[in-house]
């Protein structure tokens, strides 16, 4: 019958006995001691001896530490084990660094049963070390490793992207395709298609994630509405959205949330200096300036004086990895607010708080009063019977004014809506518009960045 002559937790590898089977020499690696050559005395108590020490000179200088298994749970449910190393003198609620393998077969994994040298080193310099084995990885059973076959890292990465625009030789467009097909995703290109062509092509093909600009999300929710498709009842759960500043005014973002049942992600970025900035999961109504890639300031747009955190300015930006347009201390003319506080979702990048408040060559002067297209934007947006508008801005004298083009929603009871627009622009803005309503489909719709402004005054 077989007999335990070793055990401890470690693992043996190589191993070999002499012919009367009293003696035995093995390699071995312990949680907290790398390979070493052992030779145990099986016929006295199985006592163990070191030949080799040949790590006793990397073990005088690195602290090992522990290793610690952890479990986290893929978005189809599957448990993923990984393993933690922590620096020595670890302490909670302190910032480390991050270092990540992703080890992830076939024919591999990280095993919790022995020191991993390289890892160890780099957690004794201050790292804490996450080494997850995902599905593919090798010592979970047969069905876990050939999960990955013919569809590499297709298990864990479950979002199908729909890109709802002709690409062109904008390369933003093709940045973001290129991004999501990297990380794993499955991408569907619509260009070339009428809206509702777009919107049979996504219900098909189940996407779960749309980029486009905010105005095309509402314009597409227009079609499905007036077509019949239920956007609620989609697949869809996310709409990121970029080019302009809607996806971090209140009521527009809460306008596609409603119409799509999915949630809203902000993202910034210009074409002379790269995307830089992305509003997080745990805390929206903000934008993450990604402080890896970029140096953010903001300035006084007059005096040109370097703002305190806090303060509303004008963003300037430094790209620091931009090889083919490297831009120092760039001023994009948006108009922000920085703070550089932790943020609920543990990040320490600066935060534009409440997004693009607006660009500074766009701010309208309405009879002395100041106001951002965006933010007129805002409150025509807060009235579900608005479903178009164009801002056209004349100039009759020394001040201008501001006529407003509303194009109601034929589904919805305009009644007054003219009325109460000029009332609420008139209590918030503290100047009266003039506020017209049009024909149903008379105004222009946008699928990418909307002209709804027209200036006279200048």
């Amino acid at each position: 019958d077989p007999q335990k002559v070793l055990d401890g937790e470690r693992q043996i590898e190589s191993f070999a006995l002499t012919p009367n089977g009293k003696r035995a020499v093995f390699t071995a690696v312990w949680p907290n001691r790398p390979w070493e050559l052992y030779t145990a005395d099986l016929a006295n108590g199985r006592r163990e001896t070191n030949l080799s020490h040949a790590n006793d000179g990397f073990l005088a200088q690195v602290d090992l530490g522990a290793i610690r298994r952890t479990t986290c749970k893929a978005p189809d449910g599957l448990t993923i084990e990984s393993f933690v190393i922590y620096p020595p003198g670890y302490k909670r609620g302190r910032r480390y660094p991050l270092a990540v393998n992703v080890h992830g077969g076939p024919h591999s994994y990280h095993p919790g049963s022995r020191a991993l040298t390289e890892f160890h080193a780099l957690a004794a310099r201050g790292y804490v070390v996450l080494l997850p084995n995902p599905r593919g990885s090798t010592g979970y059973g047969e069905a876990f490793t050939e999960m990955v076959v013919a569809d590499w890292a297709g298990g864990d990465y479950g979002d199908r992207f729909f890109f709802p625009f002709s690409f062109g030789p904008f390369i933003g467009f093709w940045a973001a395709f290129e991004a999501a097909a990297e990380l794993g995703n499955f991408c569907l290109p619509a260009g070339g298609m009428t809206t509702t062509a777009r919107l049979e092509y996504m219900l098909d093909h189940a996407a779960t994630v749309v980029c486009c600009t905010p105005t095309y999300a509402l314009r597409m929710a227009e079609v499905a509405d007036r077509e019949g498709i239920d956007l609620r009842s989609s697949s869809v759960r996310l709409l990121i959205v970029a080019g302009e500043p809607g996806g971090s005014i209140p009521a527009v973002r809460s306008r596609i949330e409603e119409d799509w049942c999915a949630r809203v992600i902000d993202h910034v970025g210009m074409t002379e200096i790269g995307a830089y900035g992305f509003e997080c999961v745990e805390a929206p109504g903000g934008l993450h300036v990604i402080e890896s890639e970029f140096v953010a300031e903001v300035i006084d747009p007059t005096t040109c004086e370097v703002l305190p955190d806090g303060r509303v300015g004008e963003l300037v930006l430094t790209n620091l990895g931009r090889r083919g347009s490297p831009l120092i201390r760039y001023r994009t003319g948006d108009q922000v607010l920085l703070t550089r506080d932790r943020c609920r979702c543990g990040r320490w990048f600066a935060r534009i708080e409440g997004g693009i408040r607006g660009r500074l060559d766009d701010m309208l002067i309405i009879r002395g009063n100041n106001v951002f297209p965006s933010a007129i934007e805002g409150l025509l947006r807060e009235y579900r019977e608005v479903s178009e508008f164009r801002l056209v801005v004349d100039r009759a004298g020394s001040m201008a004014d501001l006529h407003i083009e509303v194009e109601p929603d034929p589904e919805r009871d305009a009644g007054d809506l003219a009325h109460r627009i000029e009332t609420s622009v008139r209590d918030r803005f503290h100047f009266k518009p003039r506020v017209t309503l049009v024909s149903a489909g008379s105004l222009p719709r946008f699928e990418m960045k909307a002209r709804r402004l027209i200036r006279n005054d200048r």
